[in-house]
């Protein structure tokens, strides 16, 4: 009988594997195929069965693309707690942190992403200054903006990007709607989020009068298949812009379904065709923003060649009616995360959103001011227009003076968020802000310091250059050292300061990045230049037992090429040394080719050889006094190895000892 039983609870366990199993590779196809929603239910009674980690990694993951940000948190702690050496767990948890408004924790979670990582330093050290800047962001808002939801528009679904249209709006939705002629795809589902395909809708609306008609379906000739979304028209509203997407396998994805966008526009509503730089089976084109007189389209992108994962690109309509080369909107718009959802306001000012900057978390939106054919003088907007969550789609319906303060003025508008205040997966809302003008002046005022005694140092020579015009303007600290230099708003300048004795100080200042006036004060401090003093070189790593430089060395050796290019006067000698390990003479000898490599990787970046010299000292100058090797710990002997520089001359010691 016991036997029996046995074999009753091995057949059991074995179709319970197999039910299992089953459920997975189901979840895989669908996870395979977008269908995120189905999945991630399938997922959740696998790990019922067996809680394993790779279950317990695609339920995080699905979580994650749904944007279901409570849930994504809950499931990444578990997965902290099943698996807490791997990086990428710590990196995931500390974005669901954030979304979640738990920047505390998020900088934690960051921290360790970036200990157990190799090479991500830089990456988590970016995440943290993130949530040190969304918590100042948080406890310090600006009192001149407000946020409501527009709340006749909201529903359970998702519903953003409110376009300005005749008598009202268009904006994009997935809610459910009433089709005039009944086809195959009317109750068709997007397996991404279990929800409609997102359709253009349009409503009556005079704002002024917070007057809203009923939503109805745009053009059941404009939306199509699958999802229809995002317009954008010119200034007569004779021609309108949207994007479609297609699931498509390309050579690369295989039997495997890609989900790509194309752009699609329609003149006088005639049949929308094809934006010409579409290009499905390489890359996506989405997010269409267009100039008043409808001549230049700027677009996103994923192509290659970027600076991120997405990027924001624009062409020009010829002559001949047709669009010509596509360009990259630049390093100034783009950064190394996405950048989605450009809209324009008078065509020189465009506001975006981006999340490859710091800021609040997800998609933060932003505003560039353009000169020439350059959009620079990138500014984020204040907390609480941008939240933890995904901020997008803004647009300014109404421009004022504020009566009080010339120099500011009142911008009121949409824009689109998933926050947790909204009632489905994106609502629009309402906003206020008060800012600067566009074209006004600034003053940078406040005081040179000594950095090592906080004295003040009087007289020292200040240069302003604006990065767009190359005018450079000199100025000077007064006998209290207090300075005030005038610039131009939206502009990137690069100030210079330099002072006998002392190291020269370079800073990059970009005053569209300054909202408040108080931000615009700040003290320069300087460094005296002391002779023979050792200046350590931080973060400067070699490969075991070898004298080449890696990677993760050459920001702070561009630092030193800076210095040395700032400061034209100073001689210095590079110094390589060794902890109290090892053979003597073999260690002098690495420590050698280690400073002489330094040396190279200087010099070969513009600075005269002359000005520079190796000299490997070995383990002959421990920090550490280390009588026998074991009496130090790591952590000691990482203090022994260390590169610095000292400065040994000046050019005016040189030319007097002539």
């Amino acid at each position: 009988m016991k036997r029996f039983l046995g074999m009753l609870t091995l057949v059991g366990f074995i179709c319970s594997a197999e039910v299992t199993y089953a459920q997975v590779e189901k979840a895989d196809q669908e996870f395979e195929q977008l269908s995120y929603s189905t999945a991630l239910e399938l997922y959740k009674k696998a790990f019922e069965q067996t809680k394993t980690v790779p279950i317990l990694q695609k339920i995080v993951e699905c979580n994650k693309r749904m944007n279901r940000y409570k849930d994504w948190e809950a499931w990444a702690a578990k997965l902290i707690a099943a698996d807490n050496k791997n990086p990428d767990n710590y990196l995931t948890y500390g974005e669901a942190l954030v979304r979640n408004g738990k920047y505390t924790d998020a900088k934690q979670s960051f921290y360790l992403f970036g200990r157990y990582s190799s090479g991500k330093l830089y990456e988590s050290q970016f995440l943290q200054a993130s949530c040190d800047s969304a918590l100042y962001q948080m406890n310090n808002p600006q009192t001149q903006a407000t946020v409501k939801s527009l709340d006749i528009l909201s529903t359970p679904y998702s519903d953003w990007g409110l376009v300005k249209y005749r008598n009202g709006f268009v904006f994009s939705s997935d809610r459910p709607w009433e089709q005039k002629t009944i086809d195959k795809n009317s109750k068709k589902l997007y397996g991404w989020t279990g929800r409609p395909f997102l359709k253009i809708f349009y409503v009556e609306s005079d704002p002024e009068k917070n007057s809203w008609g009923t939503p109805t379906l745009f053009s059941d000739f404009f939306n199509g298949e699958y999802h229809t979304a995002g317009a954008a028209f010119n200034e007569r509203q004779n021609t309108v812009f949207f994007t479609r997407t297609r699931f498509v396998n390309t050579p690369e994805t295989g039997t495997k379904p890609v989900l790509r966008l194309e752009i699609f526009m329609s003149e006088a509503w005639k049949e929308a065709r094809a934006f010409k730089h579409n290009s499905i089976l390489k890359y996506s084109v989405g997010d269409p923003a267009v100039t008043n007189d409808g001549t230049r389209l700027y677009f996103v992108s994923d192509m290659q060649g970027g600076y991120g994962g997405t990027d924001i690109y624009y062409c020009d309509m010829g002559a001949d009616g047709e669009w010509g080369p596509f360009k990259n909107a630049g390093p100034h718009l783009n950064s190394k995360g996405d950048e989605r959802f450009p809209t324009l306001m008078n065509d020189n000012v465009m506001f975006f959103s981006s999340n490859g900057r710091i800021g609040m978390g997800g998609l933060d939106i932003y505003r560039a001011t353009r000169e020439k054919e350059e959009w620079k003088n990138i500014i984020r907007l204040d907390y609480p227009i941008n939240s933890p969550q995904d901020d997008f789609s803004l647009i300014v319906t109404k421009i004022s003076g504020v009566p009080e303060n010339a120099d500011k003025i009142k911008l009121e508008g949409f824009f689109s968020s998933d926050r947790f205040d909204s009632k489905g997966a994106d609502d629009i809302y309402q906003f206020t802000c008060v800012m600067p003008q566009f074209q006004k002046e600034y003053y940078y005022k406040g005081r040179t310091i000594n950095n090592e005694t906080g004295l003040p140092i009087t007289n020292v020579t200040i240069t302003v250059i604006d990065q767009a015009s190359k005018v450079s303007n000199t100025y000077k600290s007064n006998e209290k050292g207090d300075y005030e230099v005038p610039l131009k708003p939206n502009r990137q300048y690069e100030i210079i300061m330099k002072k006998n004795n002392y190291f020269a100080s370079k800073q990059i200042f970009n005053t569209g990045d300054k909202l408040r006036p108080d931000m615009l004060q700040s003290d320069l401090k300087f460094d005296p230049i002391v002779l023979d003093r050792a200046i350590r070189l931080n973060n400067i790593y070699y490969d075991f037992n070898k004298s080449t430089i890696t990677a993760e060395s050459q920001a702070d050796l561009d630092n030193l090429v800076g210095v040395m290019k700032e400061n034209p006067e100073i001689i210095i000698e590079l110094g390589s040394h060794t902890d109290s390990r090892g053979d003597a003479t073999a260690n002098l000898a690495l420590s050698q080719k280690r400073a002489q490599t330094v040396v190279d990787y200087v010099v070969a970046k513009g600075v005269p050889a002359a000005r520079i010299i190796a000299k490997g000292y070995g383990k002959t100058k421990p920090l550490v006094m280390c009588d026998n090797t074991s009496d130090c710990s790591e952590a000691e002997h990482a203090l022994n190895r260390r590169t610095e520089f000292k400065v040994t001359r000046l050019k005016t010691d040189m030319s007097a000892s002539k």
